[in-house]
């Protein structure tokens, strides 16, 4: 179902997500797709937006037990 919900999302919103996802910085992002920086920062900015108007602000978690998962309570 997750899959399929990120089809729908624009190929380069989406790949860019991914790179993020994977640890990436925007810069590393930029350089591997040929944009720019300021692109990468808008897309990944609409997919936060798609995020958080597809589940609300549990988005926040997911961000956030990613970014510090020494803050996660299930370690």
């Amino acid at each position: 179902m997750l899959m399929r919900w990120f089809r729908g999302w624009a190929p380069k919103c989406r790949e860019i997500f991914v790179k993020h996802m994977d640890g990436l910085s925007q810069r590393e992002i930029a350089e591997q797709l040929g944009i720019s920086e300021e692109t990468v920062k808008k897309q990944k900015q609409i997919a936060r937006r798609i995020i958080k108007e597809k589940i609300g602000d549990l988005w926040l978690l997911f961000f956030l037990f990613r970014e510090k998962p020494s803050l996660c309570l299930l370690d």
